[in-house]
């Protein structure tokens, strides 16, 4: 009953200030908004299970080497299988891949993105087809005749709804393939495939070395009653026992368990997650320093009437009640604002990952569900009785013949300077933090973006072609792609021309390399380089001619000699010593079946690599023939001038020329290309920045608000000082110690924090540098500028005191 009347008590007081609950309100509510959105974030990326019957139990496995910094190396298949054989802790473990399918015979080609999946996967997920069947163990038999199950829109869209289509033949990447059943509406593929296809390989199919078989990656169901971490404990047991029994290949693996929310993101995504969740509770503490500074100085104003109420016999509880009821009530009108701007932020997210991440799960969906409000509710509740709890307690034990003595004049003994001026500390301290994070994450982001790759984008179209592995061998594959360059030649308007397996600025895979004459101790001891095949002509079309020897042409086939060019950084690091031409290399030289490469050619540093690792680091390169190492997957890319997309029909005529069931997908400009896959580092950096300006601005609220409060209370001593001659600078300087003591303090403590912070982020988001003395100094810069500036106007306010009127203040 006592709390009610508290609550109608603080209400009405507060409806007679609008302003101070407007800003209060507003202070919390940019608080609780930033970590209302980083919540609905961090529970939709990690911790909203999968659409999937008793979704809890799946789990997916990847297989790392932190020797080599890879946060996934995959599974070959008979790793796999081991696994598989081994394993104690699933109901169902299988193997998968998402790749390219190639989908012919009914209408021009079209390219899908796949799922090719061993026996038990669609019995793992529980979910079996709607029309048709599943897959059976025949149809993973090596020879079998494929098999193919349609996701829904998909069979929707491409055959109109069609149940007759089950039974049909259609060519699967060149061959014939038997469409046996569709998906349940609704039902969703991790990476929103359209098709799935059961892989037909066994043991005796596969080797454990072949640098040109597809990793799968492992995903199963836990049995009933195991646990992640007793599942994690027996997958990492089993994976030692390959490491000692295959050391060429497995040495150095660490597997790593996770649920199938977590399994979407790497280890790195997921603490960038949890870091991002617990840093934004910086912003709602600075928040809530901002709202218990300005309740302690209306806990202050209000001293006399809590004095006489002390006097006529209230009770310590009722007088701290009535603080936290404001607490609560500013909370209240809070909570509503805080959601209100999240679910825009969420929104603005939402569109973001469609952008940016096309084949990102489907349940990835930021919105406002009941987790979140609830989420939400408590997060204010505890806010406003945090924000209120201390000036309440402060604020009941007035000295009460003081204050009656004083008339309410000089304020209540309250240690108000003290404590307001530990909250902008507080306040600057973590912002200081926050910006630094920001800053480091942001110039990591701008620096990777408009890195030198070592050459031109301007104009630049590319695609992307794969030739379907039953339909072409290696001689096949080789006289291809000589054919499809002389092809793009051939369009009009093209100036330059290329094609490469991996787009300069794009991710290109690591291999061990072994030098000759040199000797290794095992394959830990192996140098790494990255290794790319070009076609001849290759350097001329990206207007980069080689430093010395000679290019590949056609003459260097299959059944020649096998050569190979390096770069600058390759010649550097391994063949200081002598002249690099005519040296033999070897890559993947833990495989017995690898052949020695005579180095022809030396070419300028190209730059690979999506990610934000060493940005400014150049690695090695060895380059490989398509015309004597043929790959299937191969990027074409076409230059000239206007504008670039104007290649796409020409280039589109050119593939289907030399085979008119290929098509051409990932059509886009090398600019857009080279971007891919930095989208979500460009979001994380958003995050923080976005975090970090709250937080600055909440500091210089709270710094302007506890020197207008100051000055308030020293009218009457600026005026006396003024009529006594002092003149504006020593009254700014009296004004601004405090301030700028206050300053000094937050922005050591903070430079103290903001190195703890960034050392907690992965190396590649902070690009090698978590200790950048320009974004250090930037952030210190700004946070003094902000603070000077929100010091400057009640400062100027002090400056306008006339003597006459101050010594009339009450």
């Amino acid at each position: 009953m006592y709390f009610i009347q508290d609550i109608k008590q603080a209400w009405r007081g507060l409806r007679g200030s609008p302003g101070f609950l407007f800003l209060t309100s507003g202070v919390l509510a940019l608080g609780l908004a930033t970590t209302i959105f980083m919540y609905g974030v961090a529970y939709t990326l990690l911790d909203k299970p999968p659409p999937y019957p008793n979704a809890e139990q799946l789990v997916g496995i990847r297989n790392t080497n932190p020797e080599k910094d890879y946060n996934d190396v995959g599974f070959t298949f008979l790793d796999f299988l081991d696994f598989k054989d081994a394993q104690r802790s699933f109901s169902e473990l299988t193997g998968s891949y998402n790749g390219t399918m190639t989908i012919s015979g009914r209408g021009l080609p079209e390219r899908l993105n796949g799922l090719f999946v061993s026996e038990g996967y669609l019995r793992m997920l529980q979910v079996a087809p709607a029309l048709g069947r599943g897959f059976r163990p025949a149809d993973h038999v090596p020879g079998a005749a494929a098999t193919i199950v349609l996701q829904h829109d998909w069979w929707r869209t491409r055959f109109n709804s069609d149940p007759s289509v089950i039974g049909n033949v259609i060519k699967l990447n060149g061959e014939p393939a038997t469409i046996i059943g569709v998906m349940p509406q609704g039902f969703p593929l991790a990476n929103k495939e359209q098709a799935i296809t059961a892989l037909r390989r066994d043991r005796s199919t596969e080797k454990r070395m072949d640098p040109n078989a597809v990793g799968v990656s492992l995903s199963g169901r836990l049995r009933d009653g195991v646990s992640l971490r007793q599942a994690e404990a027996d997958i990492a047991t089993i994976g030692s026992m390959l490491a000692q029994k295959y050391p060429h290949t497995n040495t150095g693996q660490v597997q790593w368990v996770a649920t199938f929310a977590h399994f979407a993101l790497n280890k790195d995504g997921v603490q960038i997650i949890t870091i991002l969740f617990y840093s934004v509770w910086a912003v709602l503490a600075i928040a809530c320093a901002n709202v218990a500074s300005l309740l302690f100085v209306r806990a202050n104003q209000r001293a006399y009437e809590s004095s006489m109420r002390a006097a006529l016999g209230a009770s310590r509880r009722r007088l701290v009640m009535l603080t936290v009821a404001e607490g609560l009530i500013i909370a209240a009108g809070a909570v509503l604002g805080g959601l209100a701007l999240a679910a825009i932020a969420l929104d603005l997210m939402q569109r973001a990952m469609r952008r940016l991440f096309e084949d990102s799960p489907p349940w990835w969906t930021f919105n406002m569900d009941w987790r979140v409000v609830s989420f939400a509710v408590v997060a204010a509740l505890l806010s406003g009785l945090l924000a209120g709890i201390w000036p309440a307690m402060r604020a009941s034990r007035p000295n009460v013949m003081s204050v009656l003595r004083d008339g309410g004049r000089t304020g209540t003994g309250l240690r108000l300077s003290y404590f307001t001026s530990v909250m902008v500390v507080v306040e600057v301290a973590l912002s200081v933090m926050l910006l630094a994070g920001s800053g480091v994450m942001t110039r990591t982001v701008v620096k990777t973006l408009n890195r030198d790759v070592g050459m031109s984008n301007a104009g630049v179209m590319t695609g992307r072609i794969m030739l379907p592995e039953n339909a072409y061998n290696v001689a096949a594959q080789s006289r291809f792609w000589l054919q499809m360059v002389d092809q793009l030649r051939a369009i009009p308007g093209a100036q330059r021309v290329f094609a490469t397996n991996q787009l300069p600025g794009s991710y290109a895979p690591s291999a061990n390399v072994a030098i000759a004459g040199q000797r290794y101790r095992d394959v830990t001891d192996y140098p790494s380089t990255e290794s790319v095949a070009i076609a001849p002509g290759f350097f001329a079309g990206i207007d980069r001619g080689l430093l010395a020897g000679r290019d590949f042409g056609s003459a260097d086939r299959p059944d020649t000699d096998r050569v190979a060019i390096v770069n600058q950084t390759f010649v550097s690091r391994f063949l200081s010593s002598g002249n690099p031409i005519g040296q033999r290399i070897r890559l993947s030289p833990e495989d017995p079946q690898s052949q020695w490469l005579a180095i022809v050619g030396i070419a300028p540093d190209i730059r690979y690599g999506d990610d934000f690792e060493n940005p400014g680091q150049r690695m090695p390169v060895v380059y490989q023939s398509l015309g004597q190492s043929p790959e299937r997957f191969v990027s074409i890319a076409v230059q000239g001038s206007g504008d670039p997309h104007r290649f796409t029909a020409p280039m589109r005529r050119a593939v289907v020329a030399l085979d008119p069931e290929l098509p051409m997908y990932f059509a886009n400009t090398l600019a857009e290309r080279q971007a891919e896959g930095r989208g979500g580092m460009k979001i994380v950096a958003g995050m923080f920045s976005a975090f970090a300006g709250i937080a600055i601005l909440l500091a210089a609220v709270g710094l302007y608000g506890v020197l207008a409060f100051t000055i308030s209370r020293r009218v009457r001593e600026i005026g006396i000082r003024r009529s006594l001659g002092a003149r504006d600078g020593q009254i700014l300087r009296s004004v601004l110690r405090s301030a700028m003591l206050q300053l000094a303090i937050g922005l050591g403590i903070g430079a103290i924090l903001a190195p703890l912070l960034i050392s907690a982020l992965p190396l590649f988001v902070t690009g090698g540098e978590p200790h950048d003395p320009l974004v250090y100094g930037g952030v210190l810069l700004l946070v003094s500028a902000c603070a000077l500036l929100a010091s400057w106007m009640p400062s100027a306010r002090a400056l306008r005191i006339q003597p006459a009127v101050a010594l009339r203040y009450e």
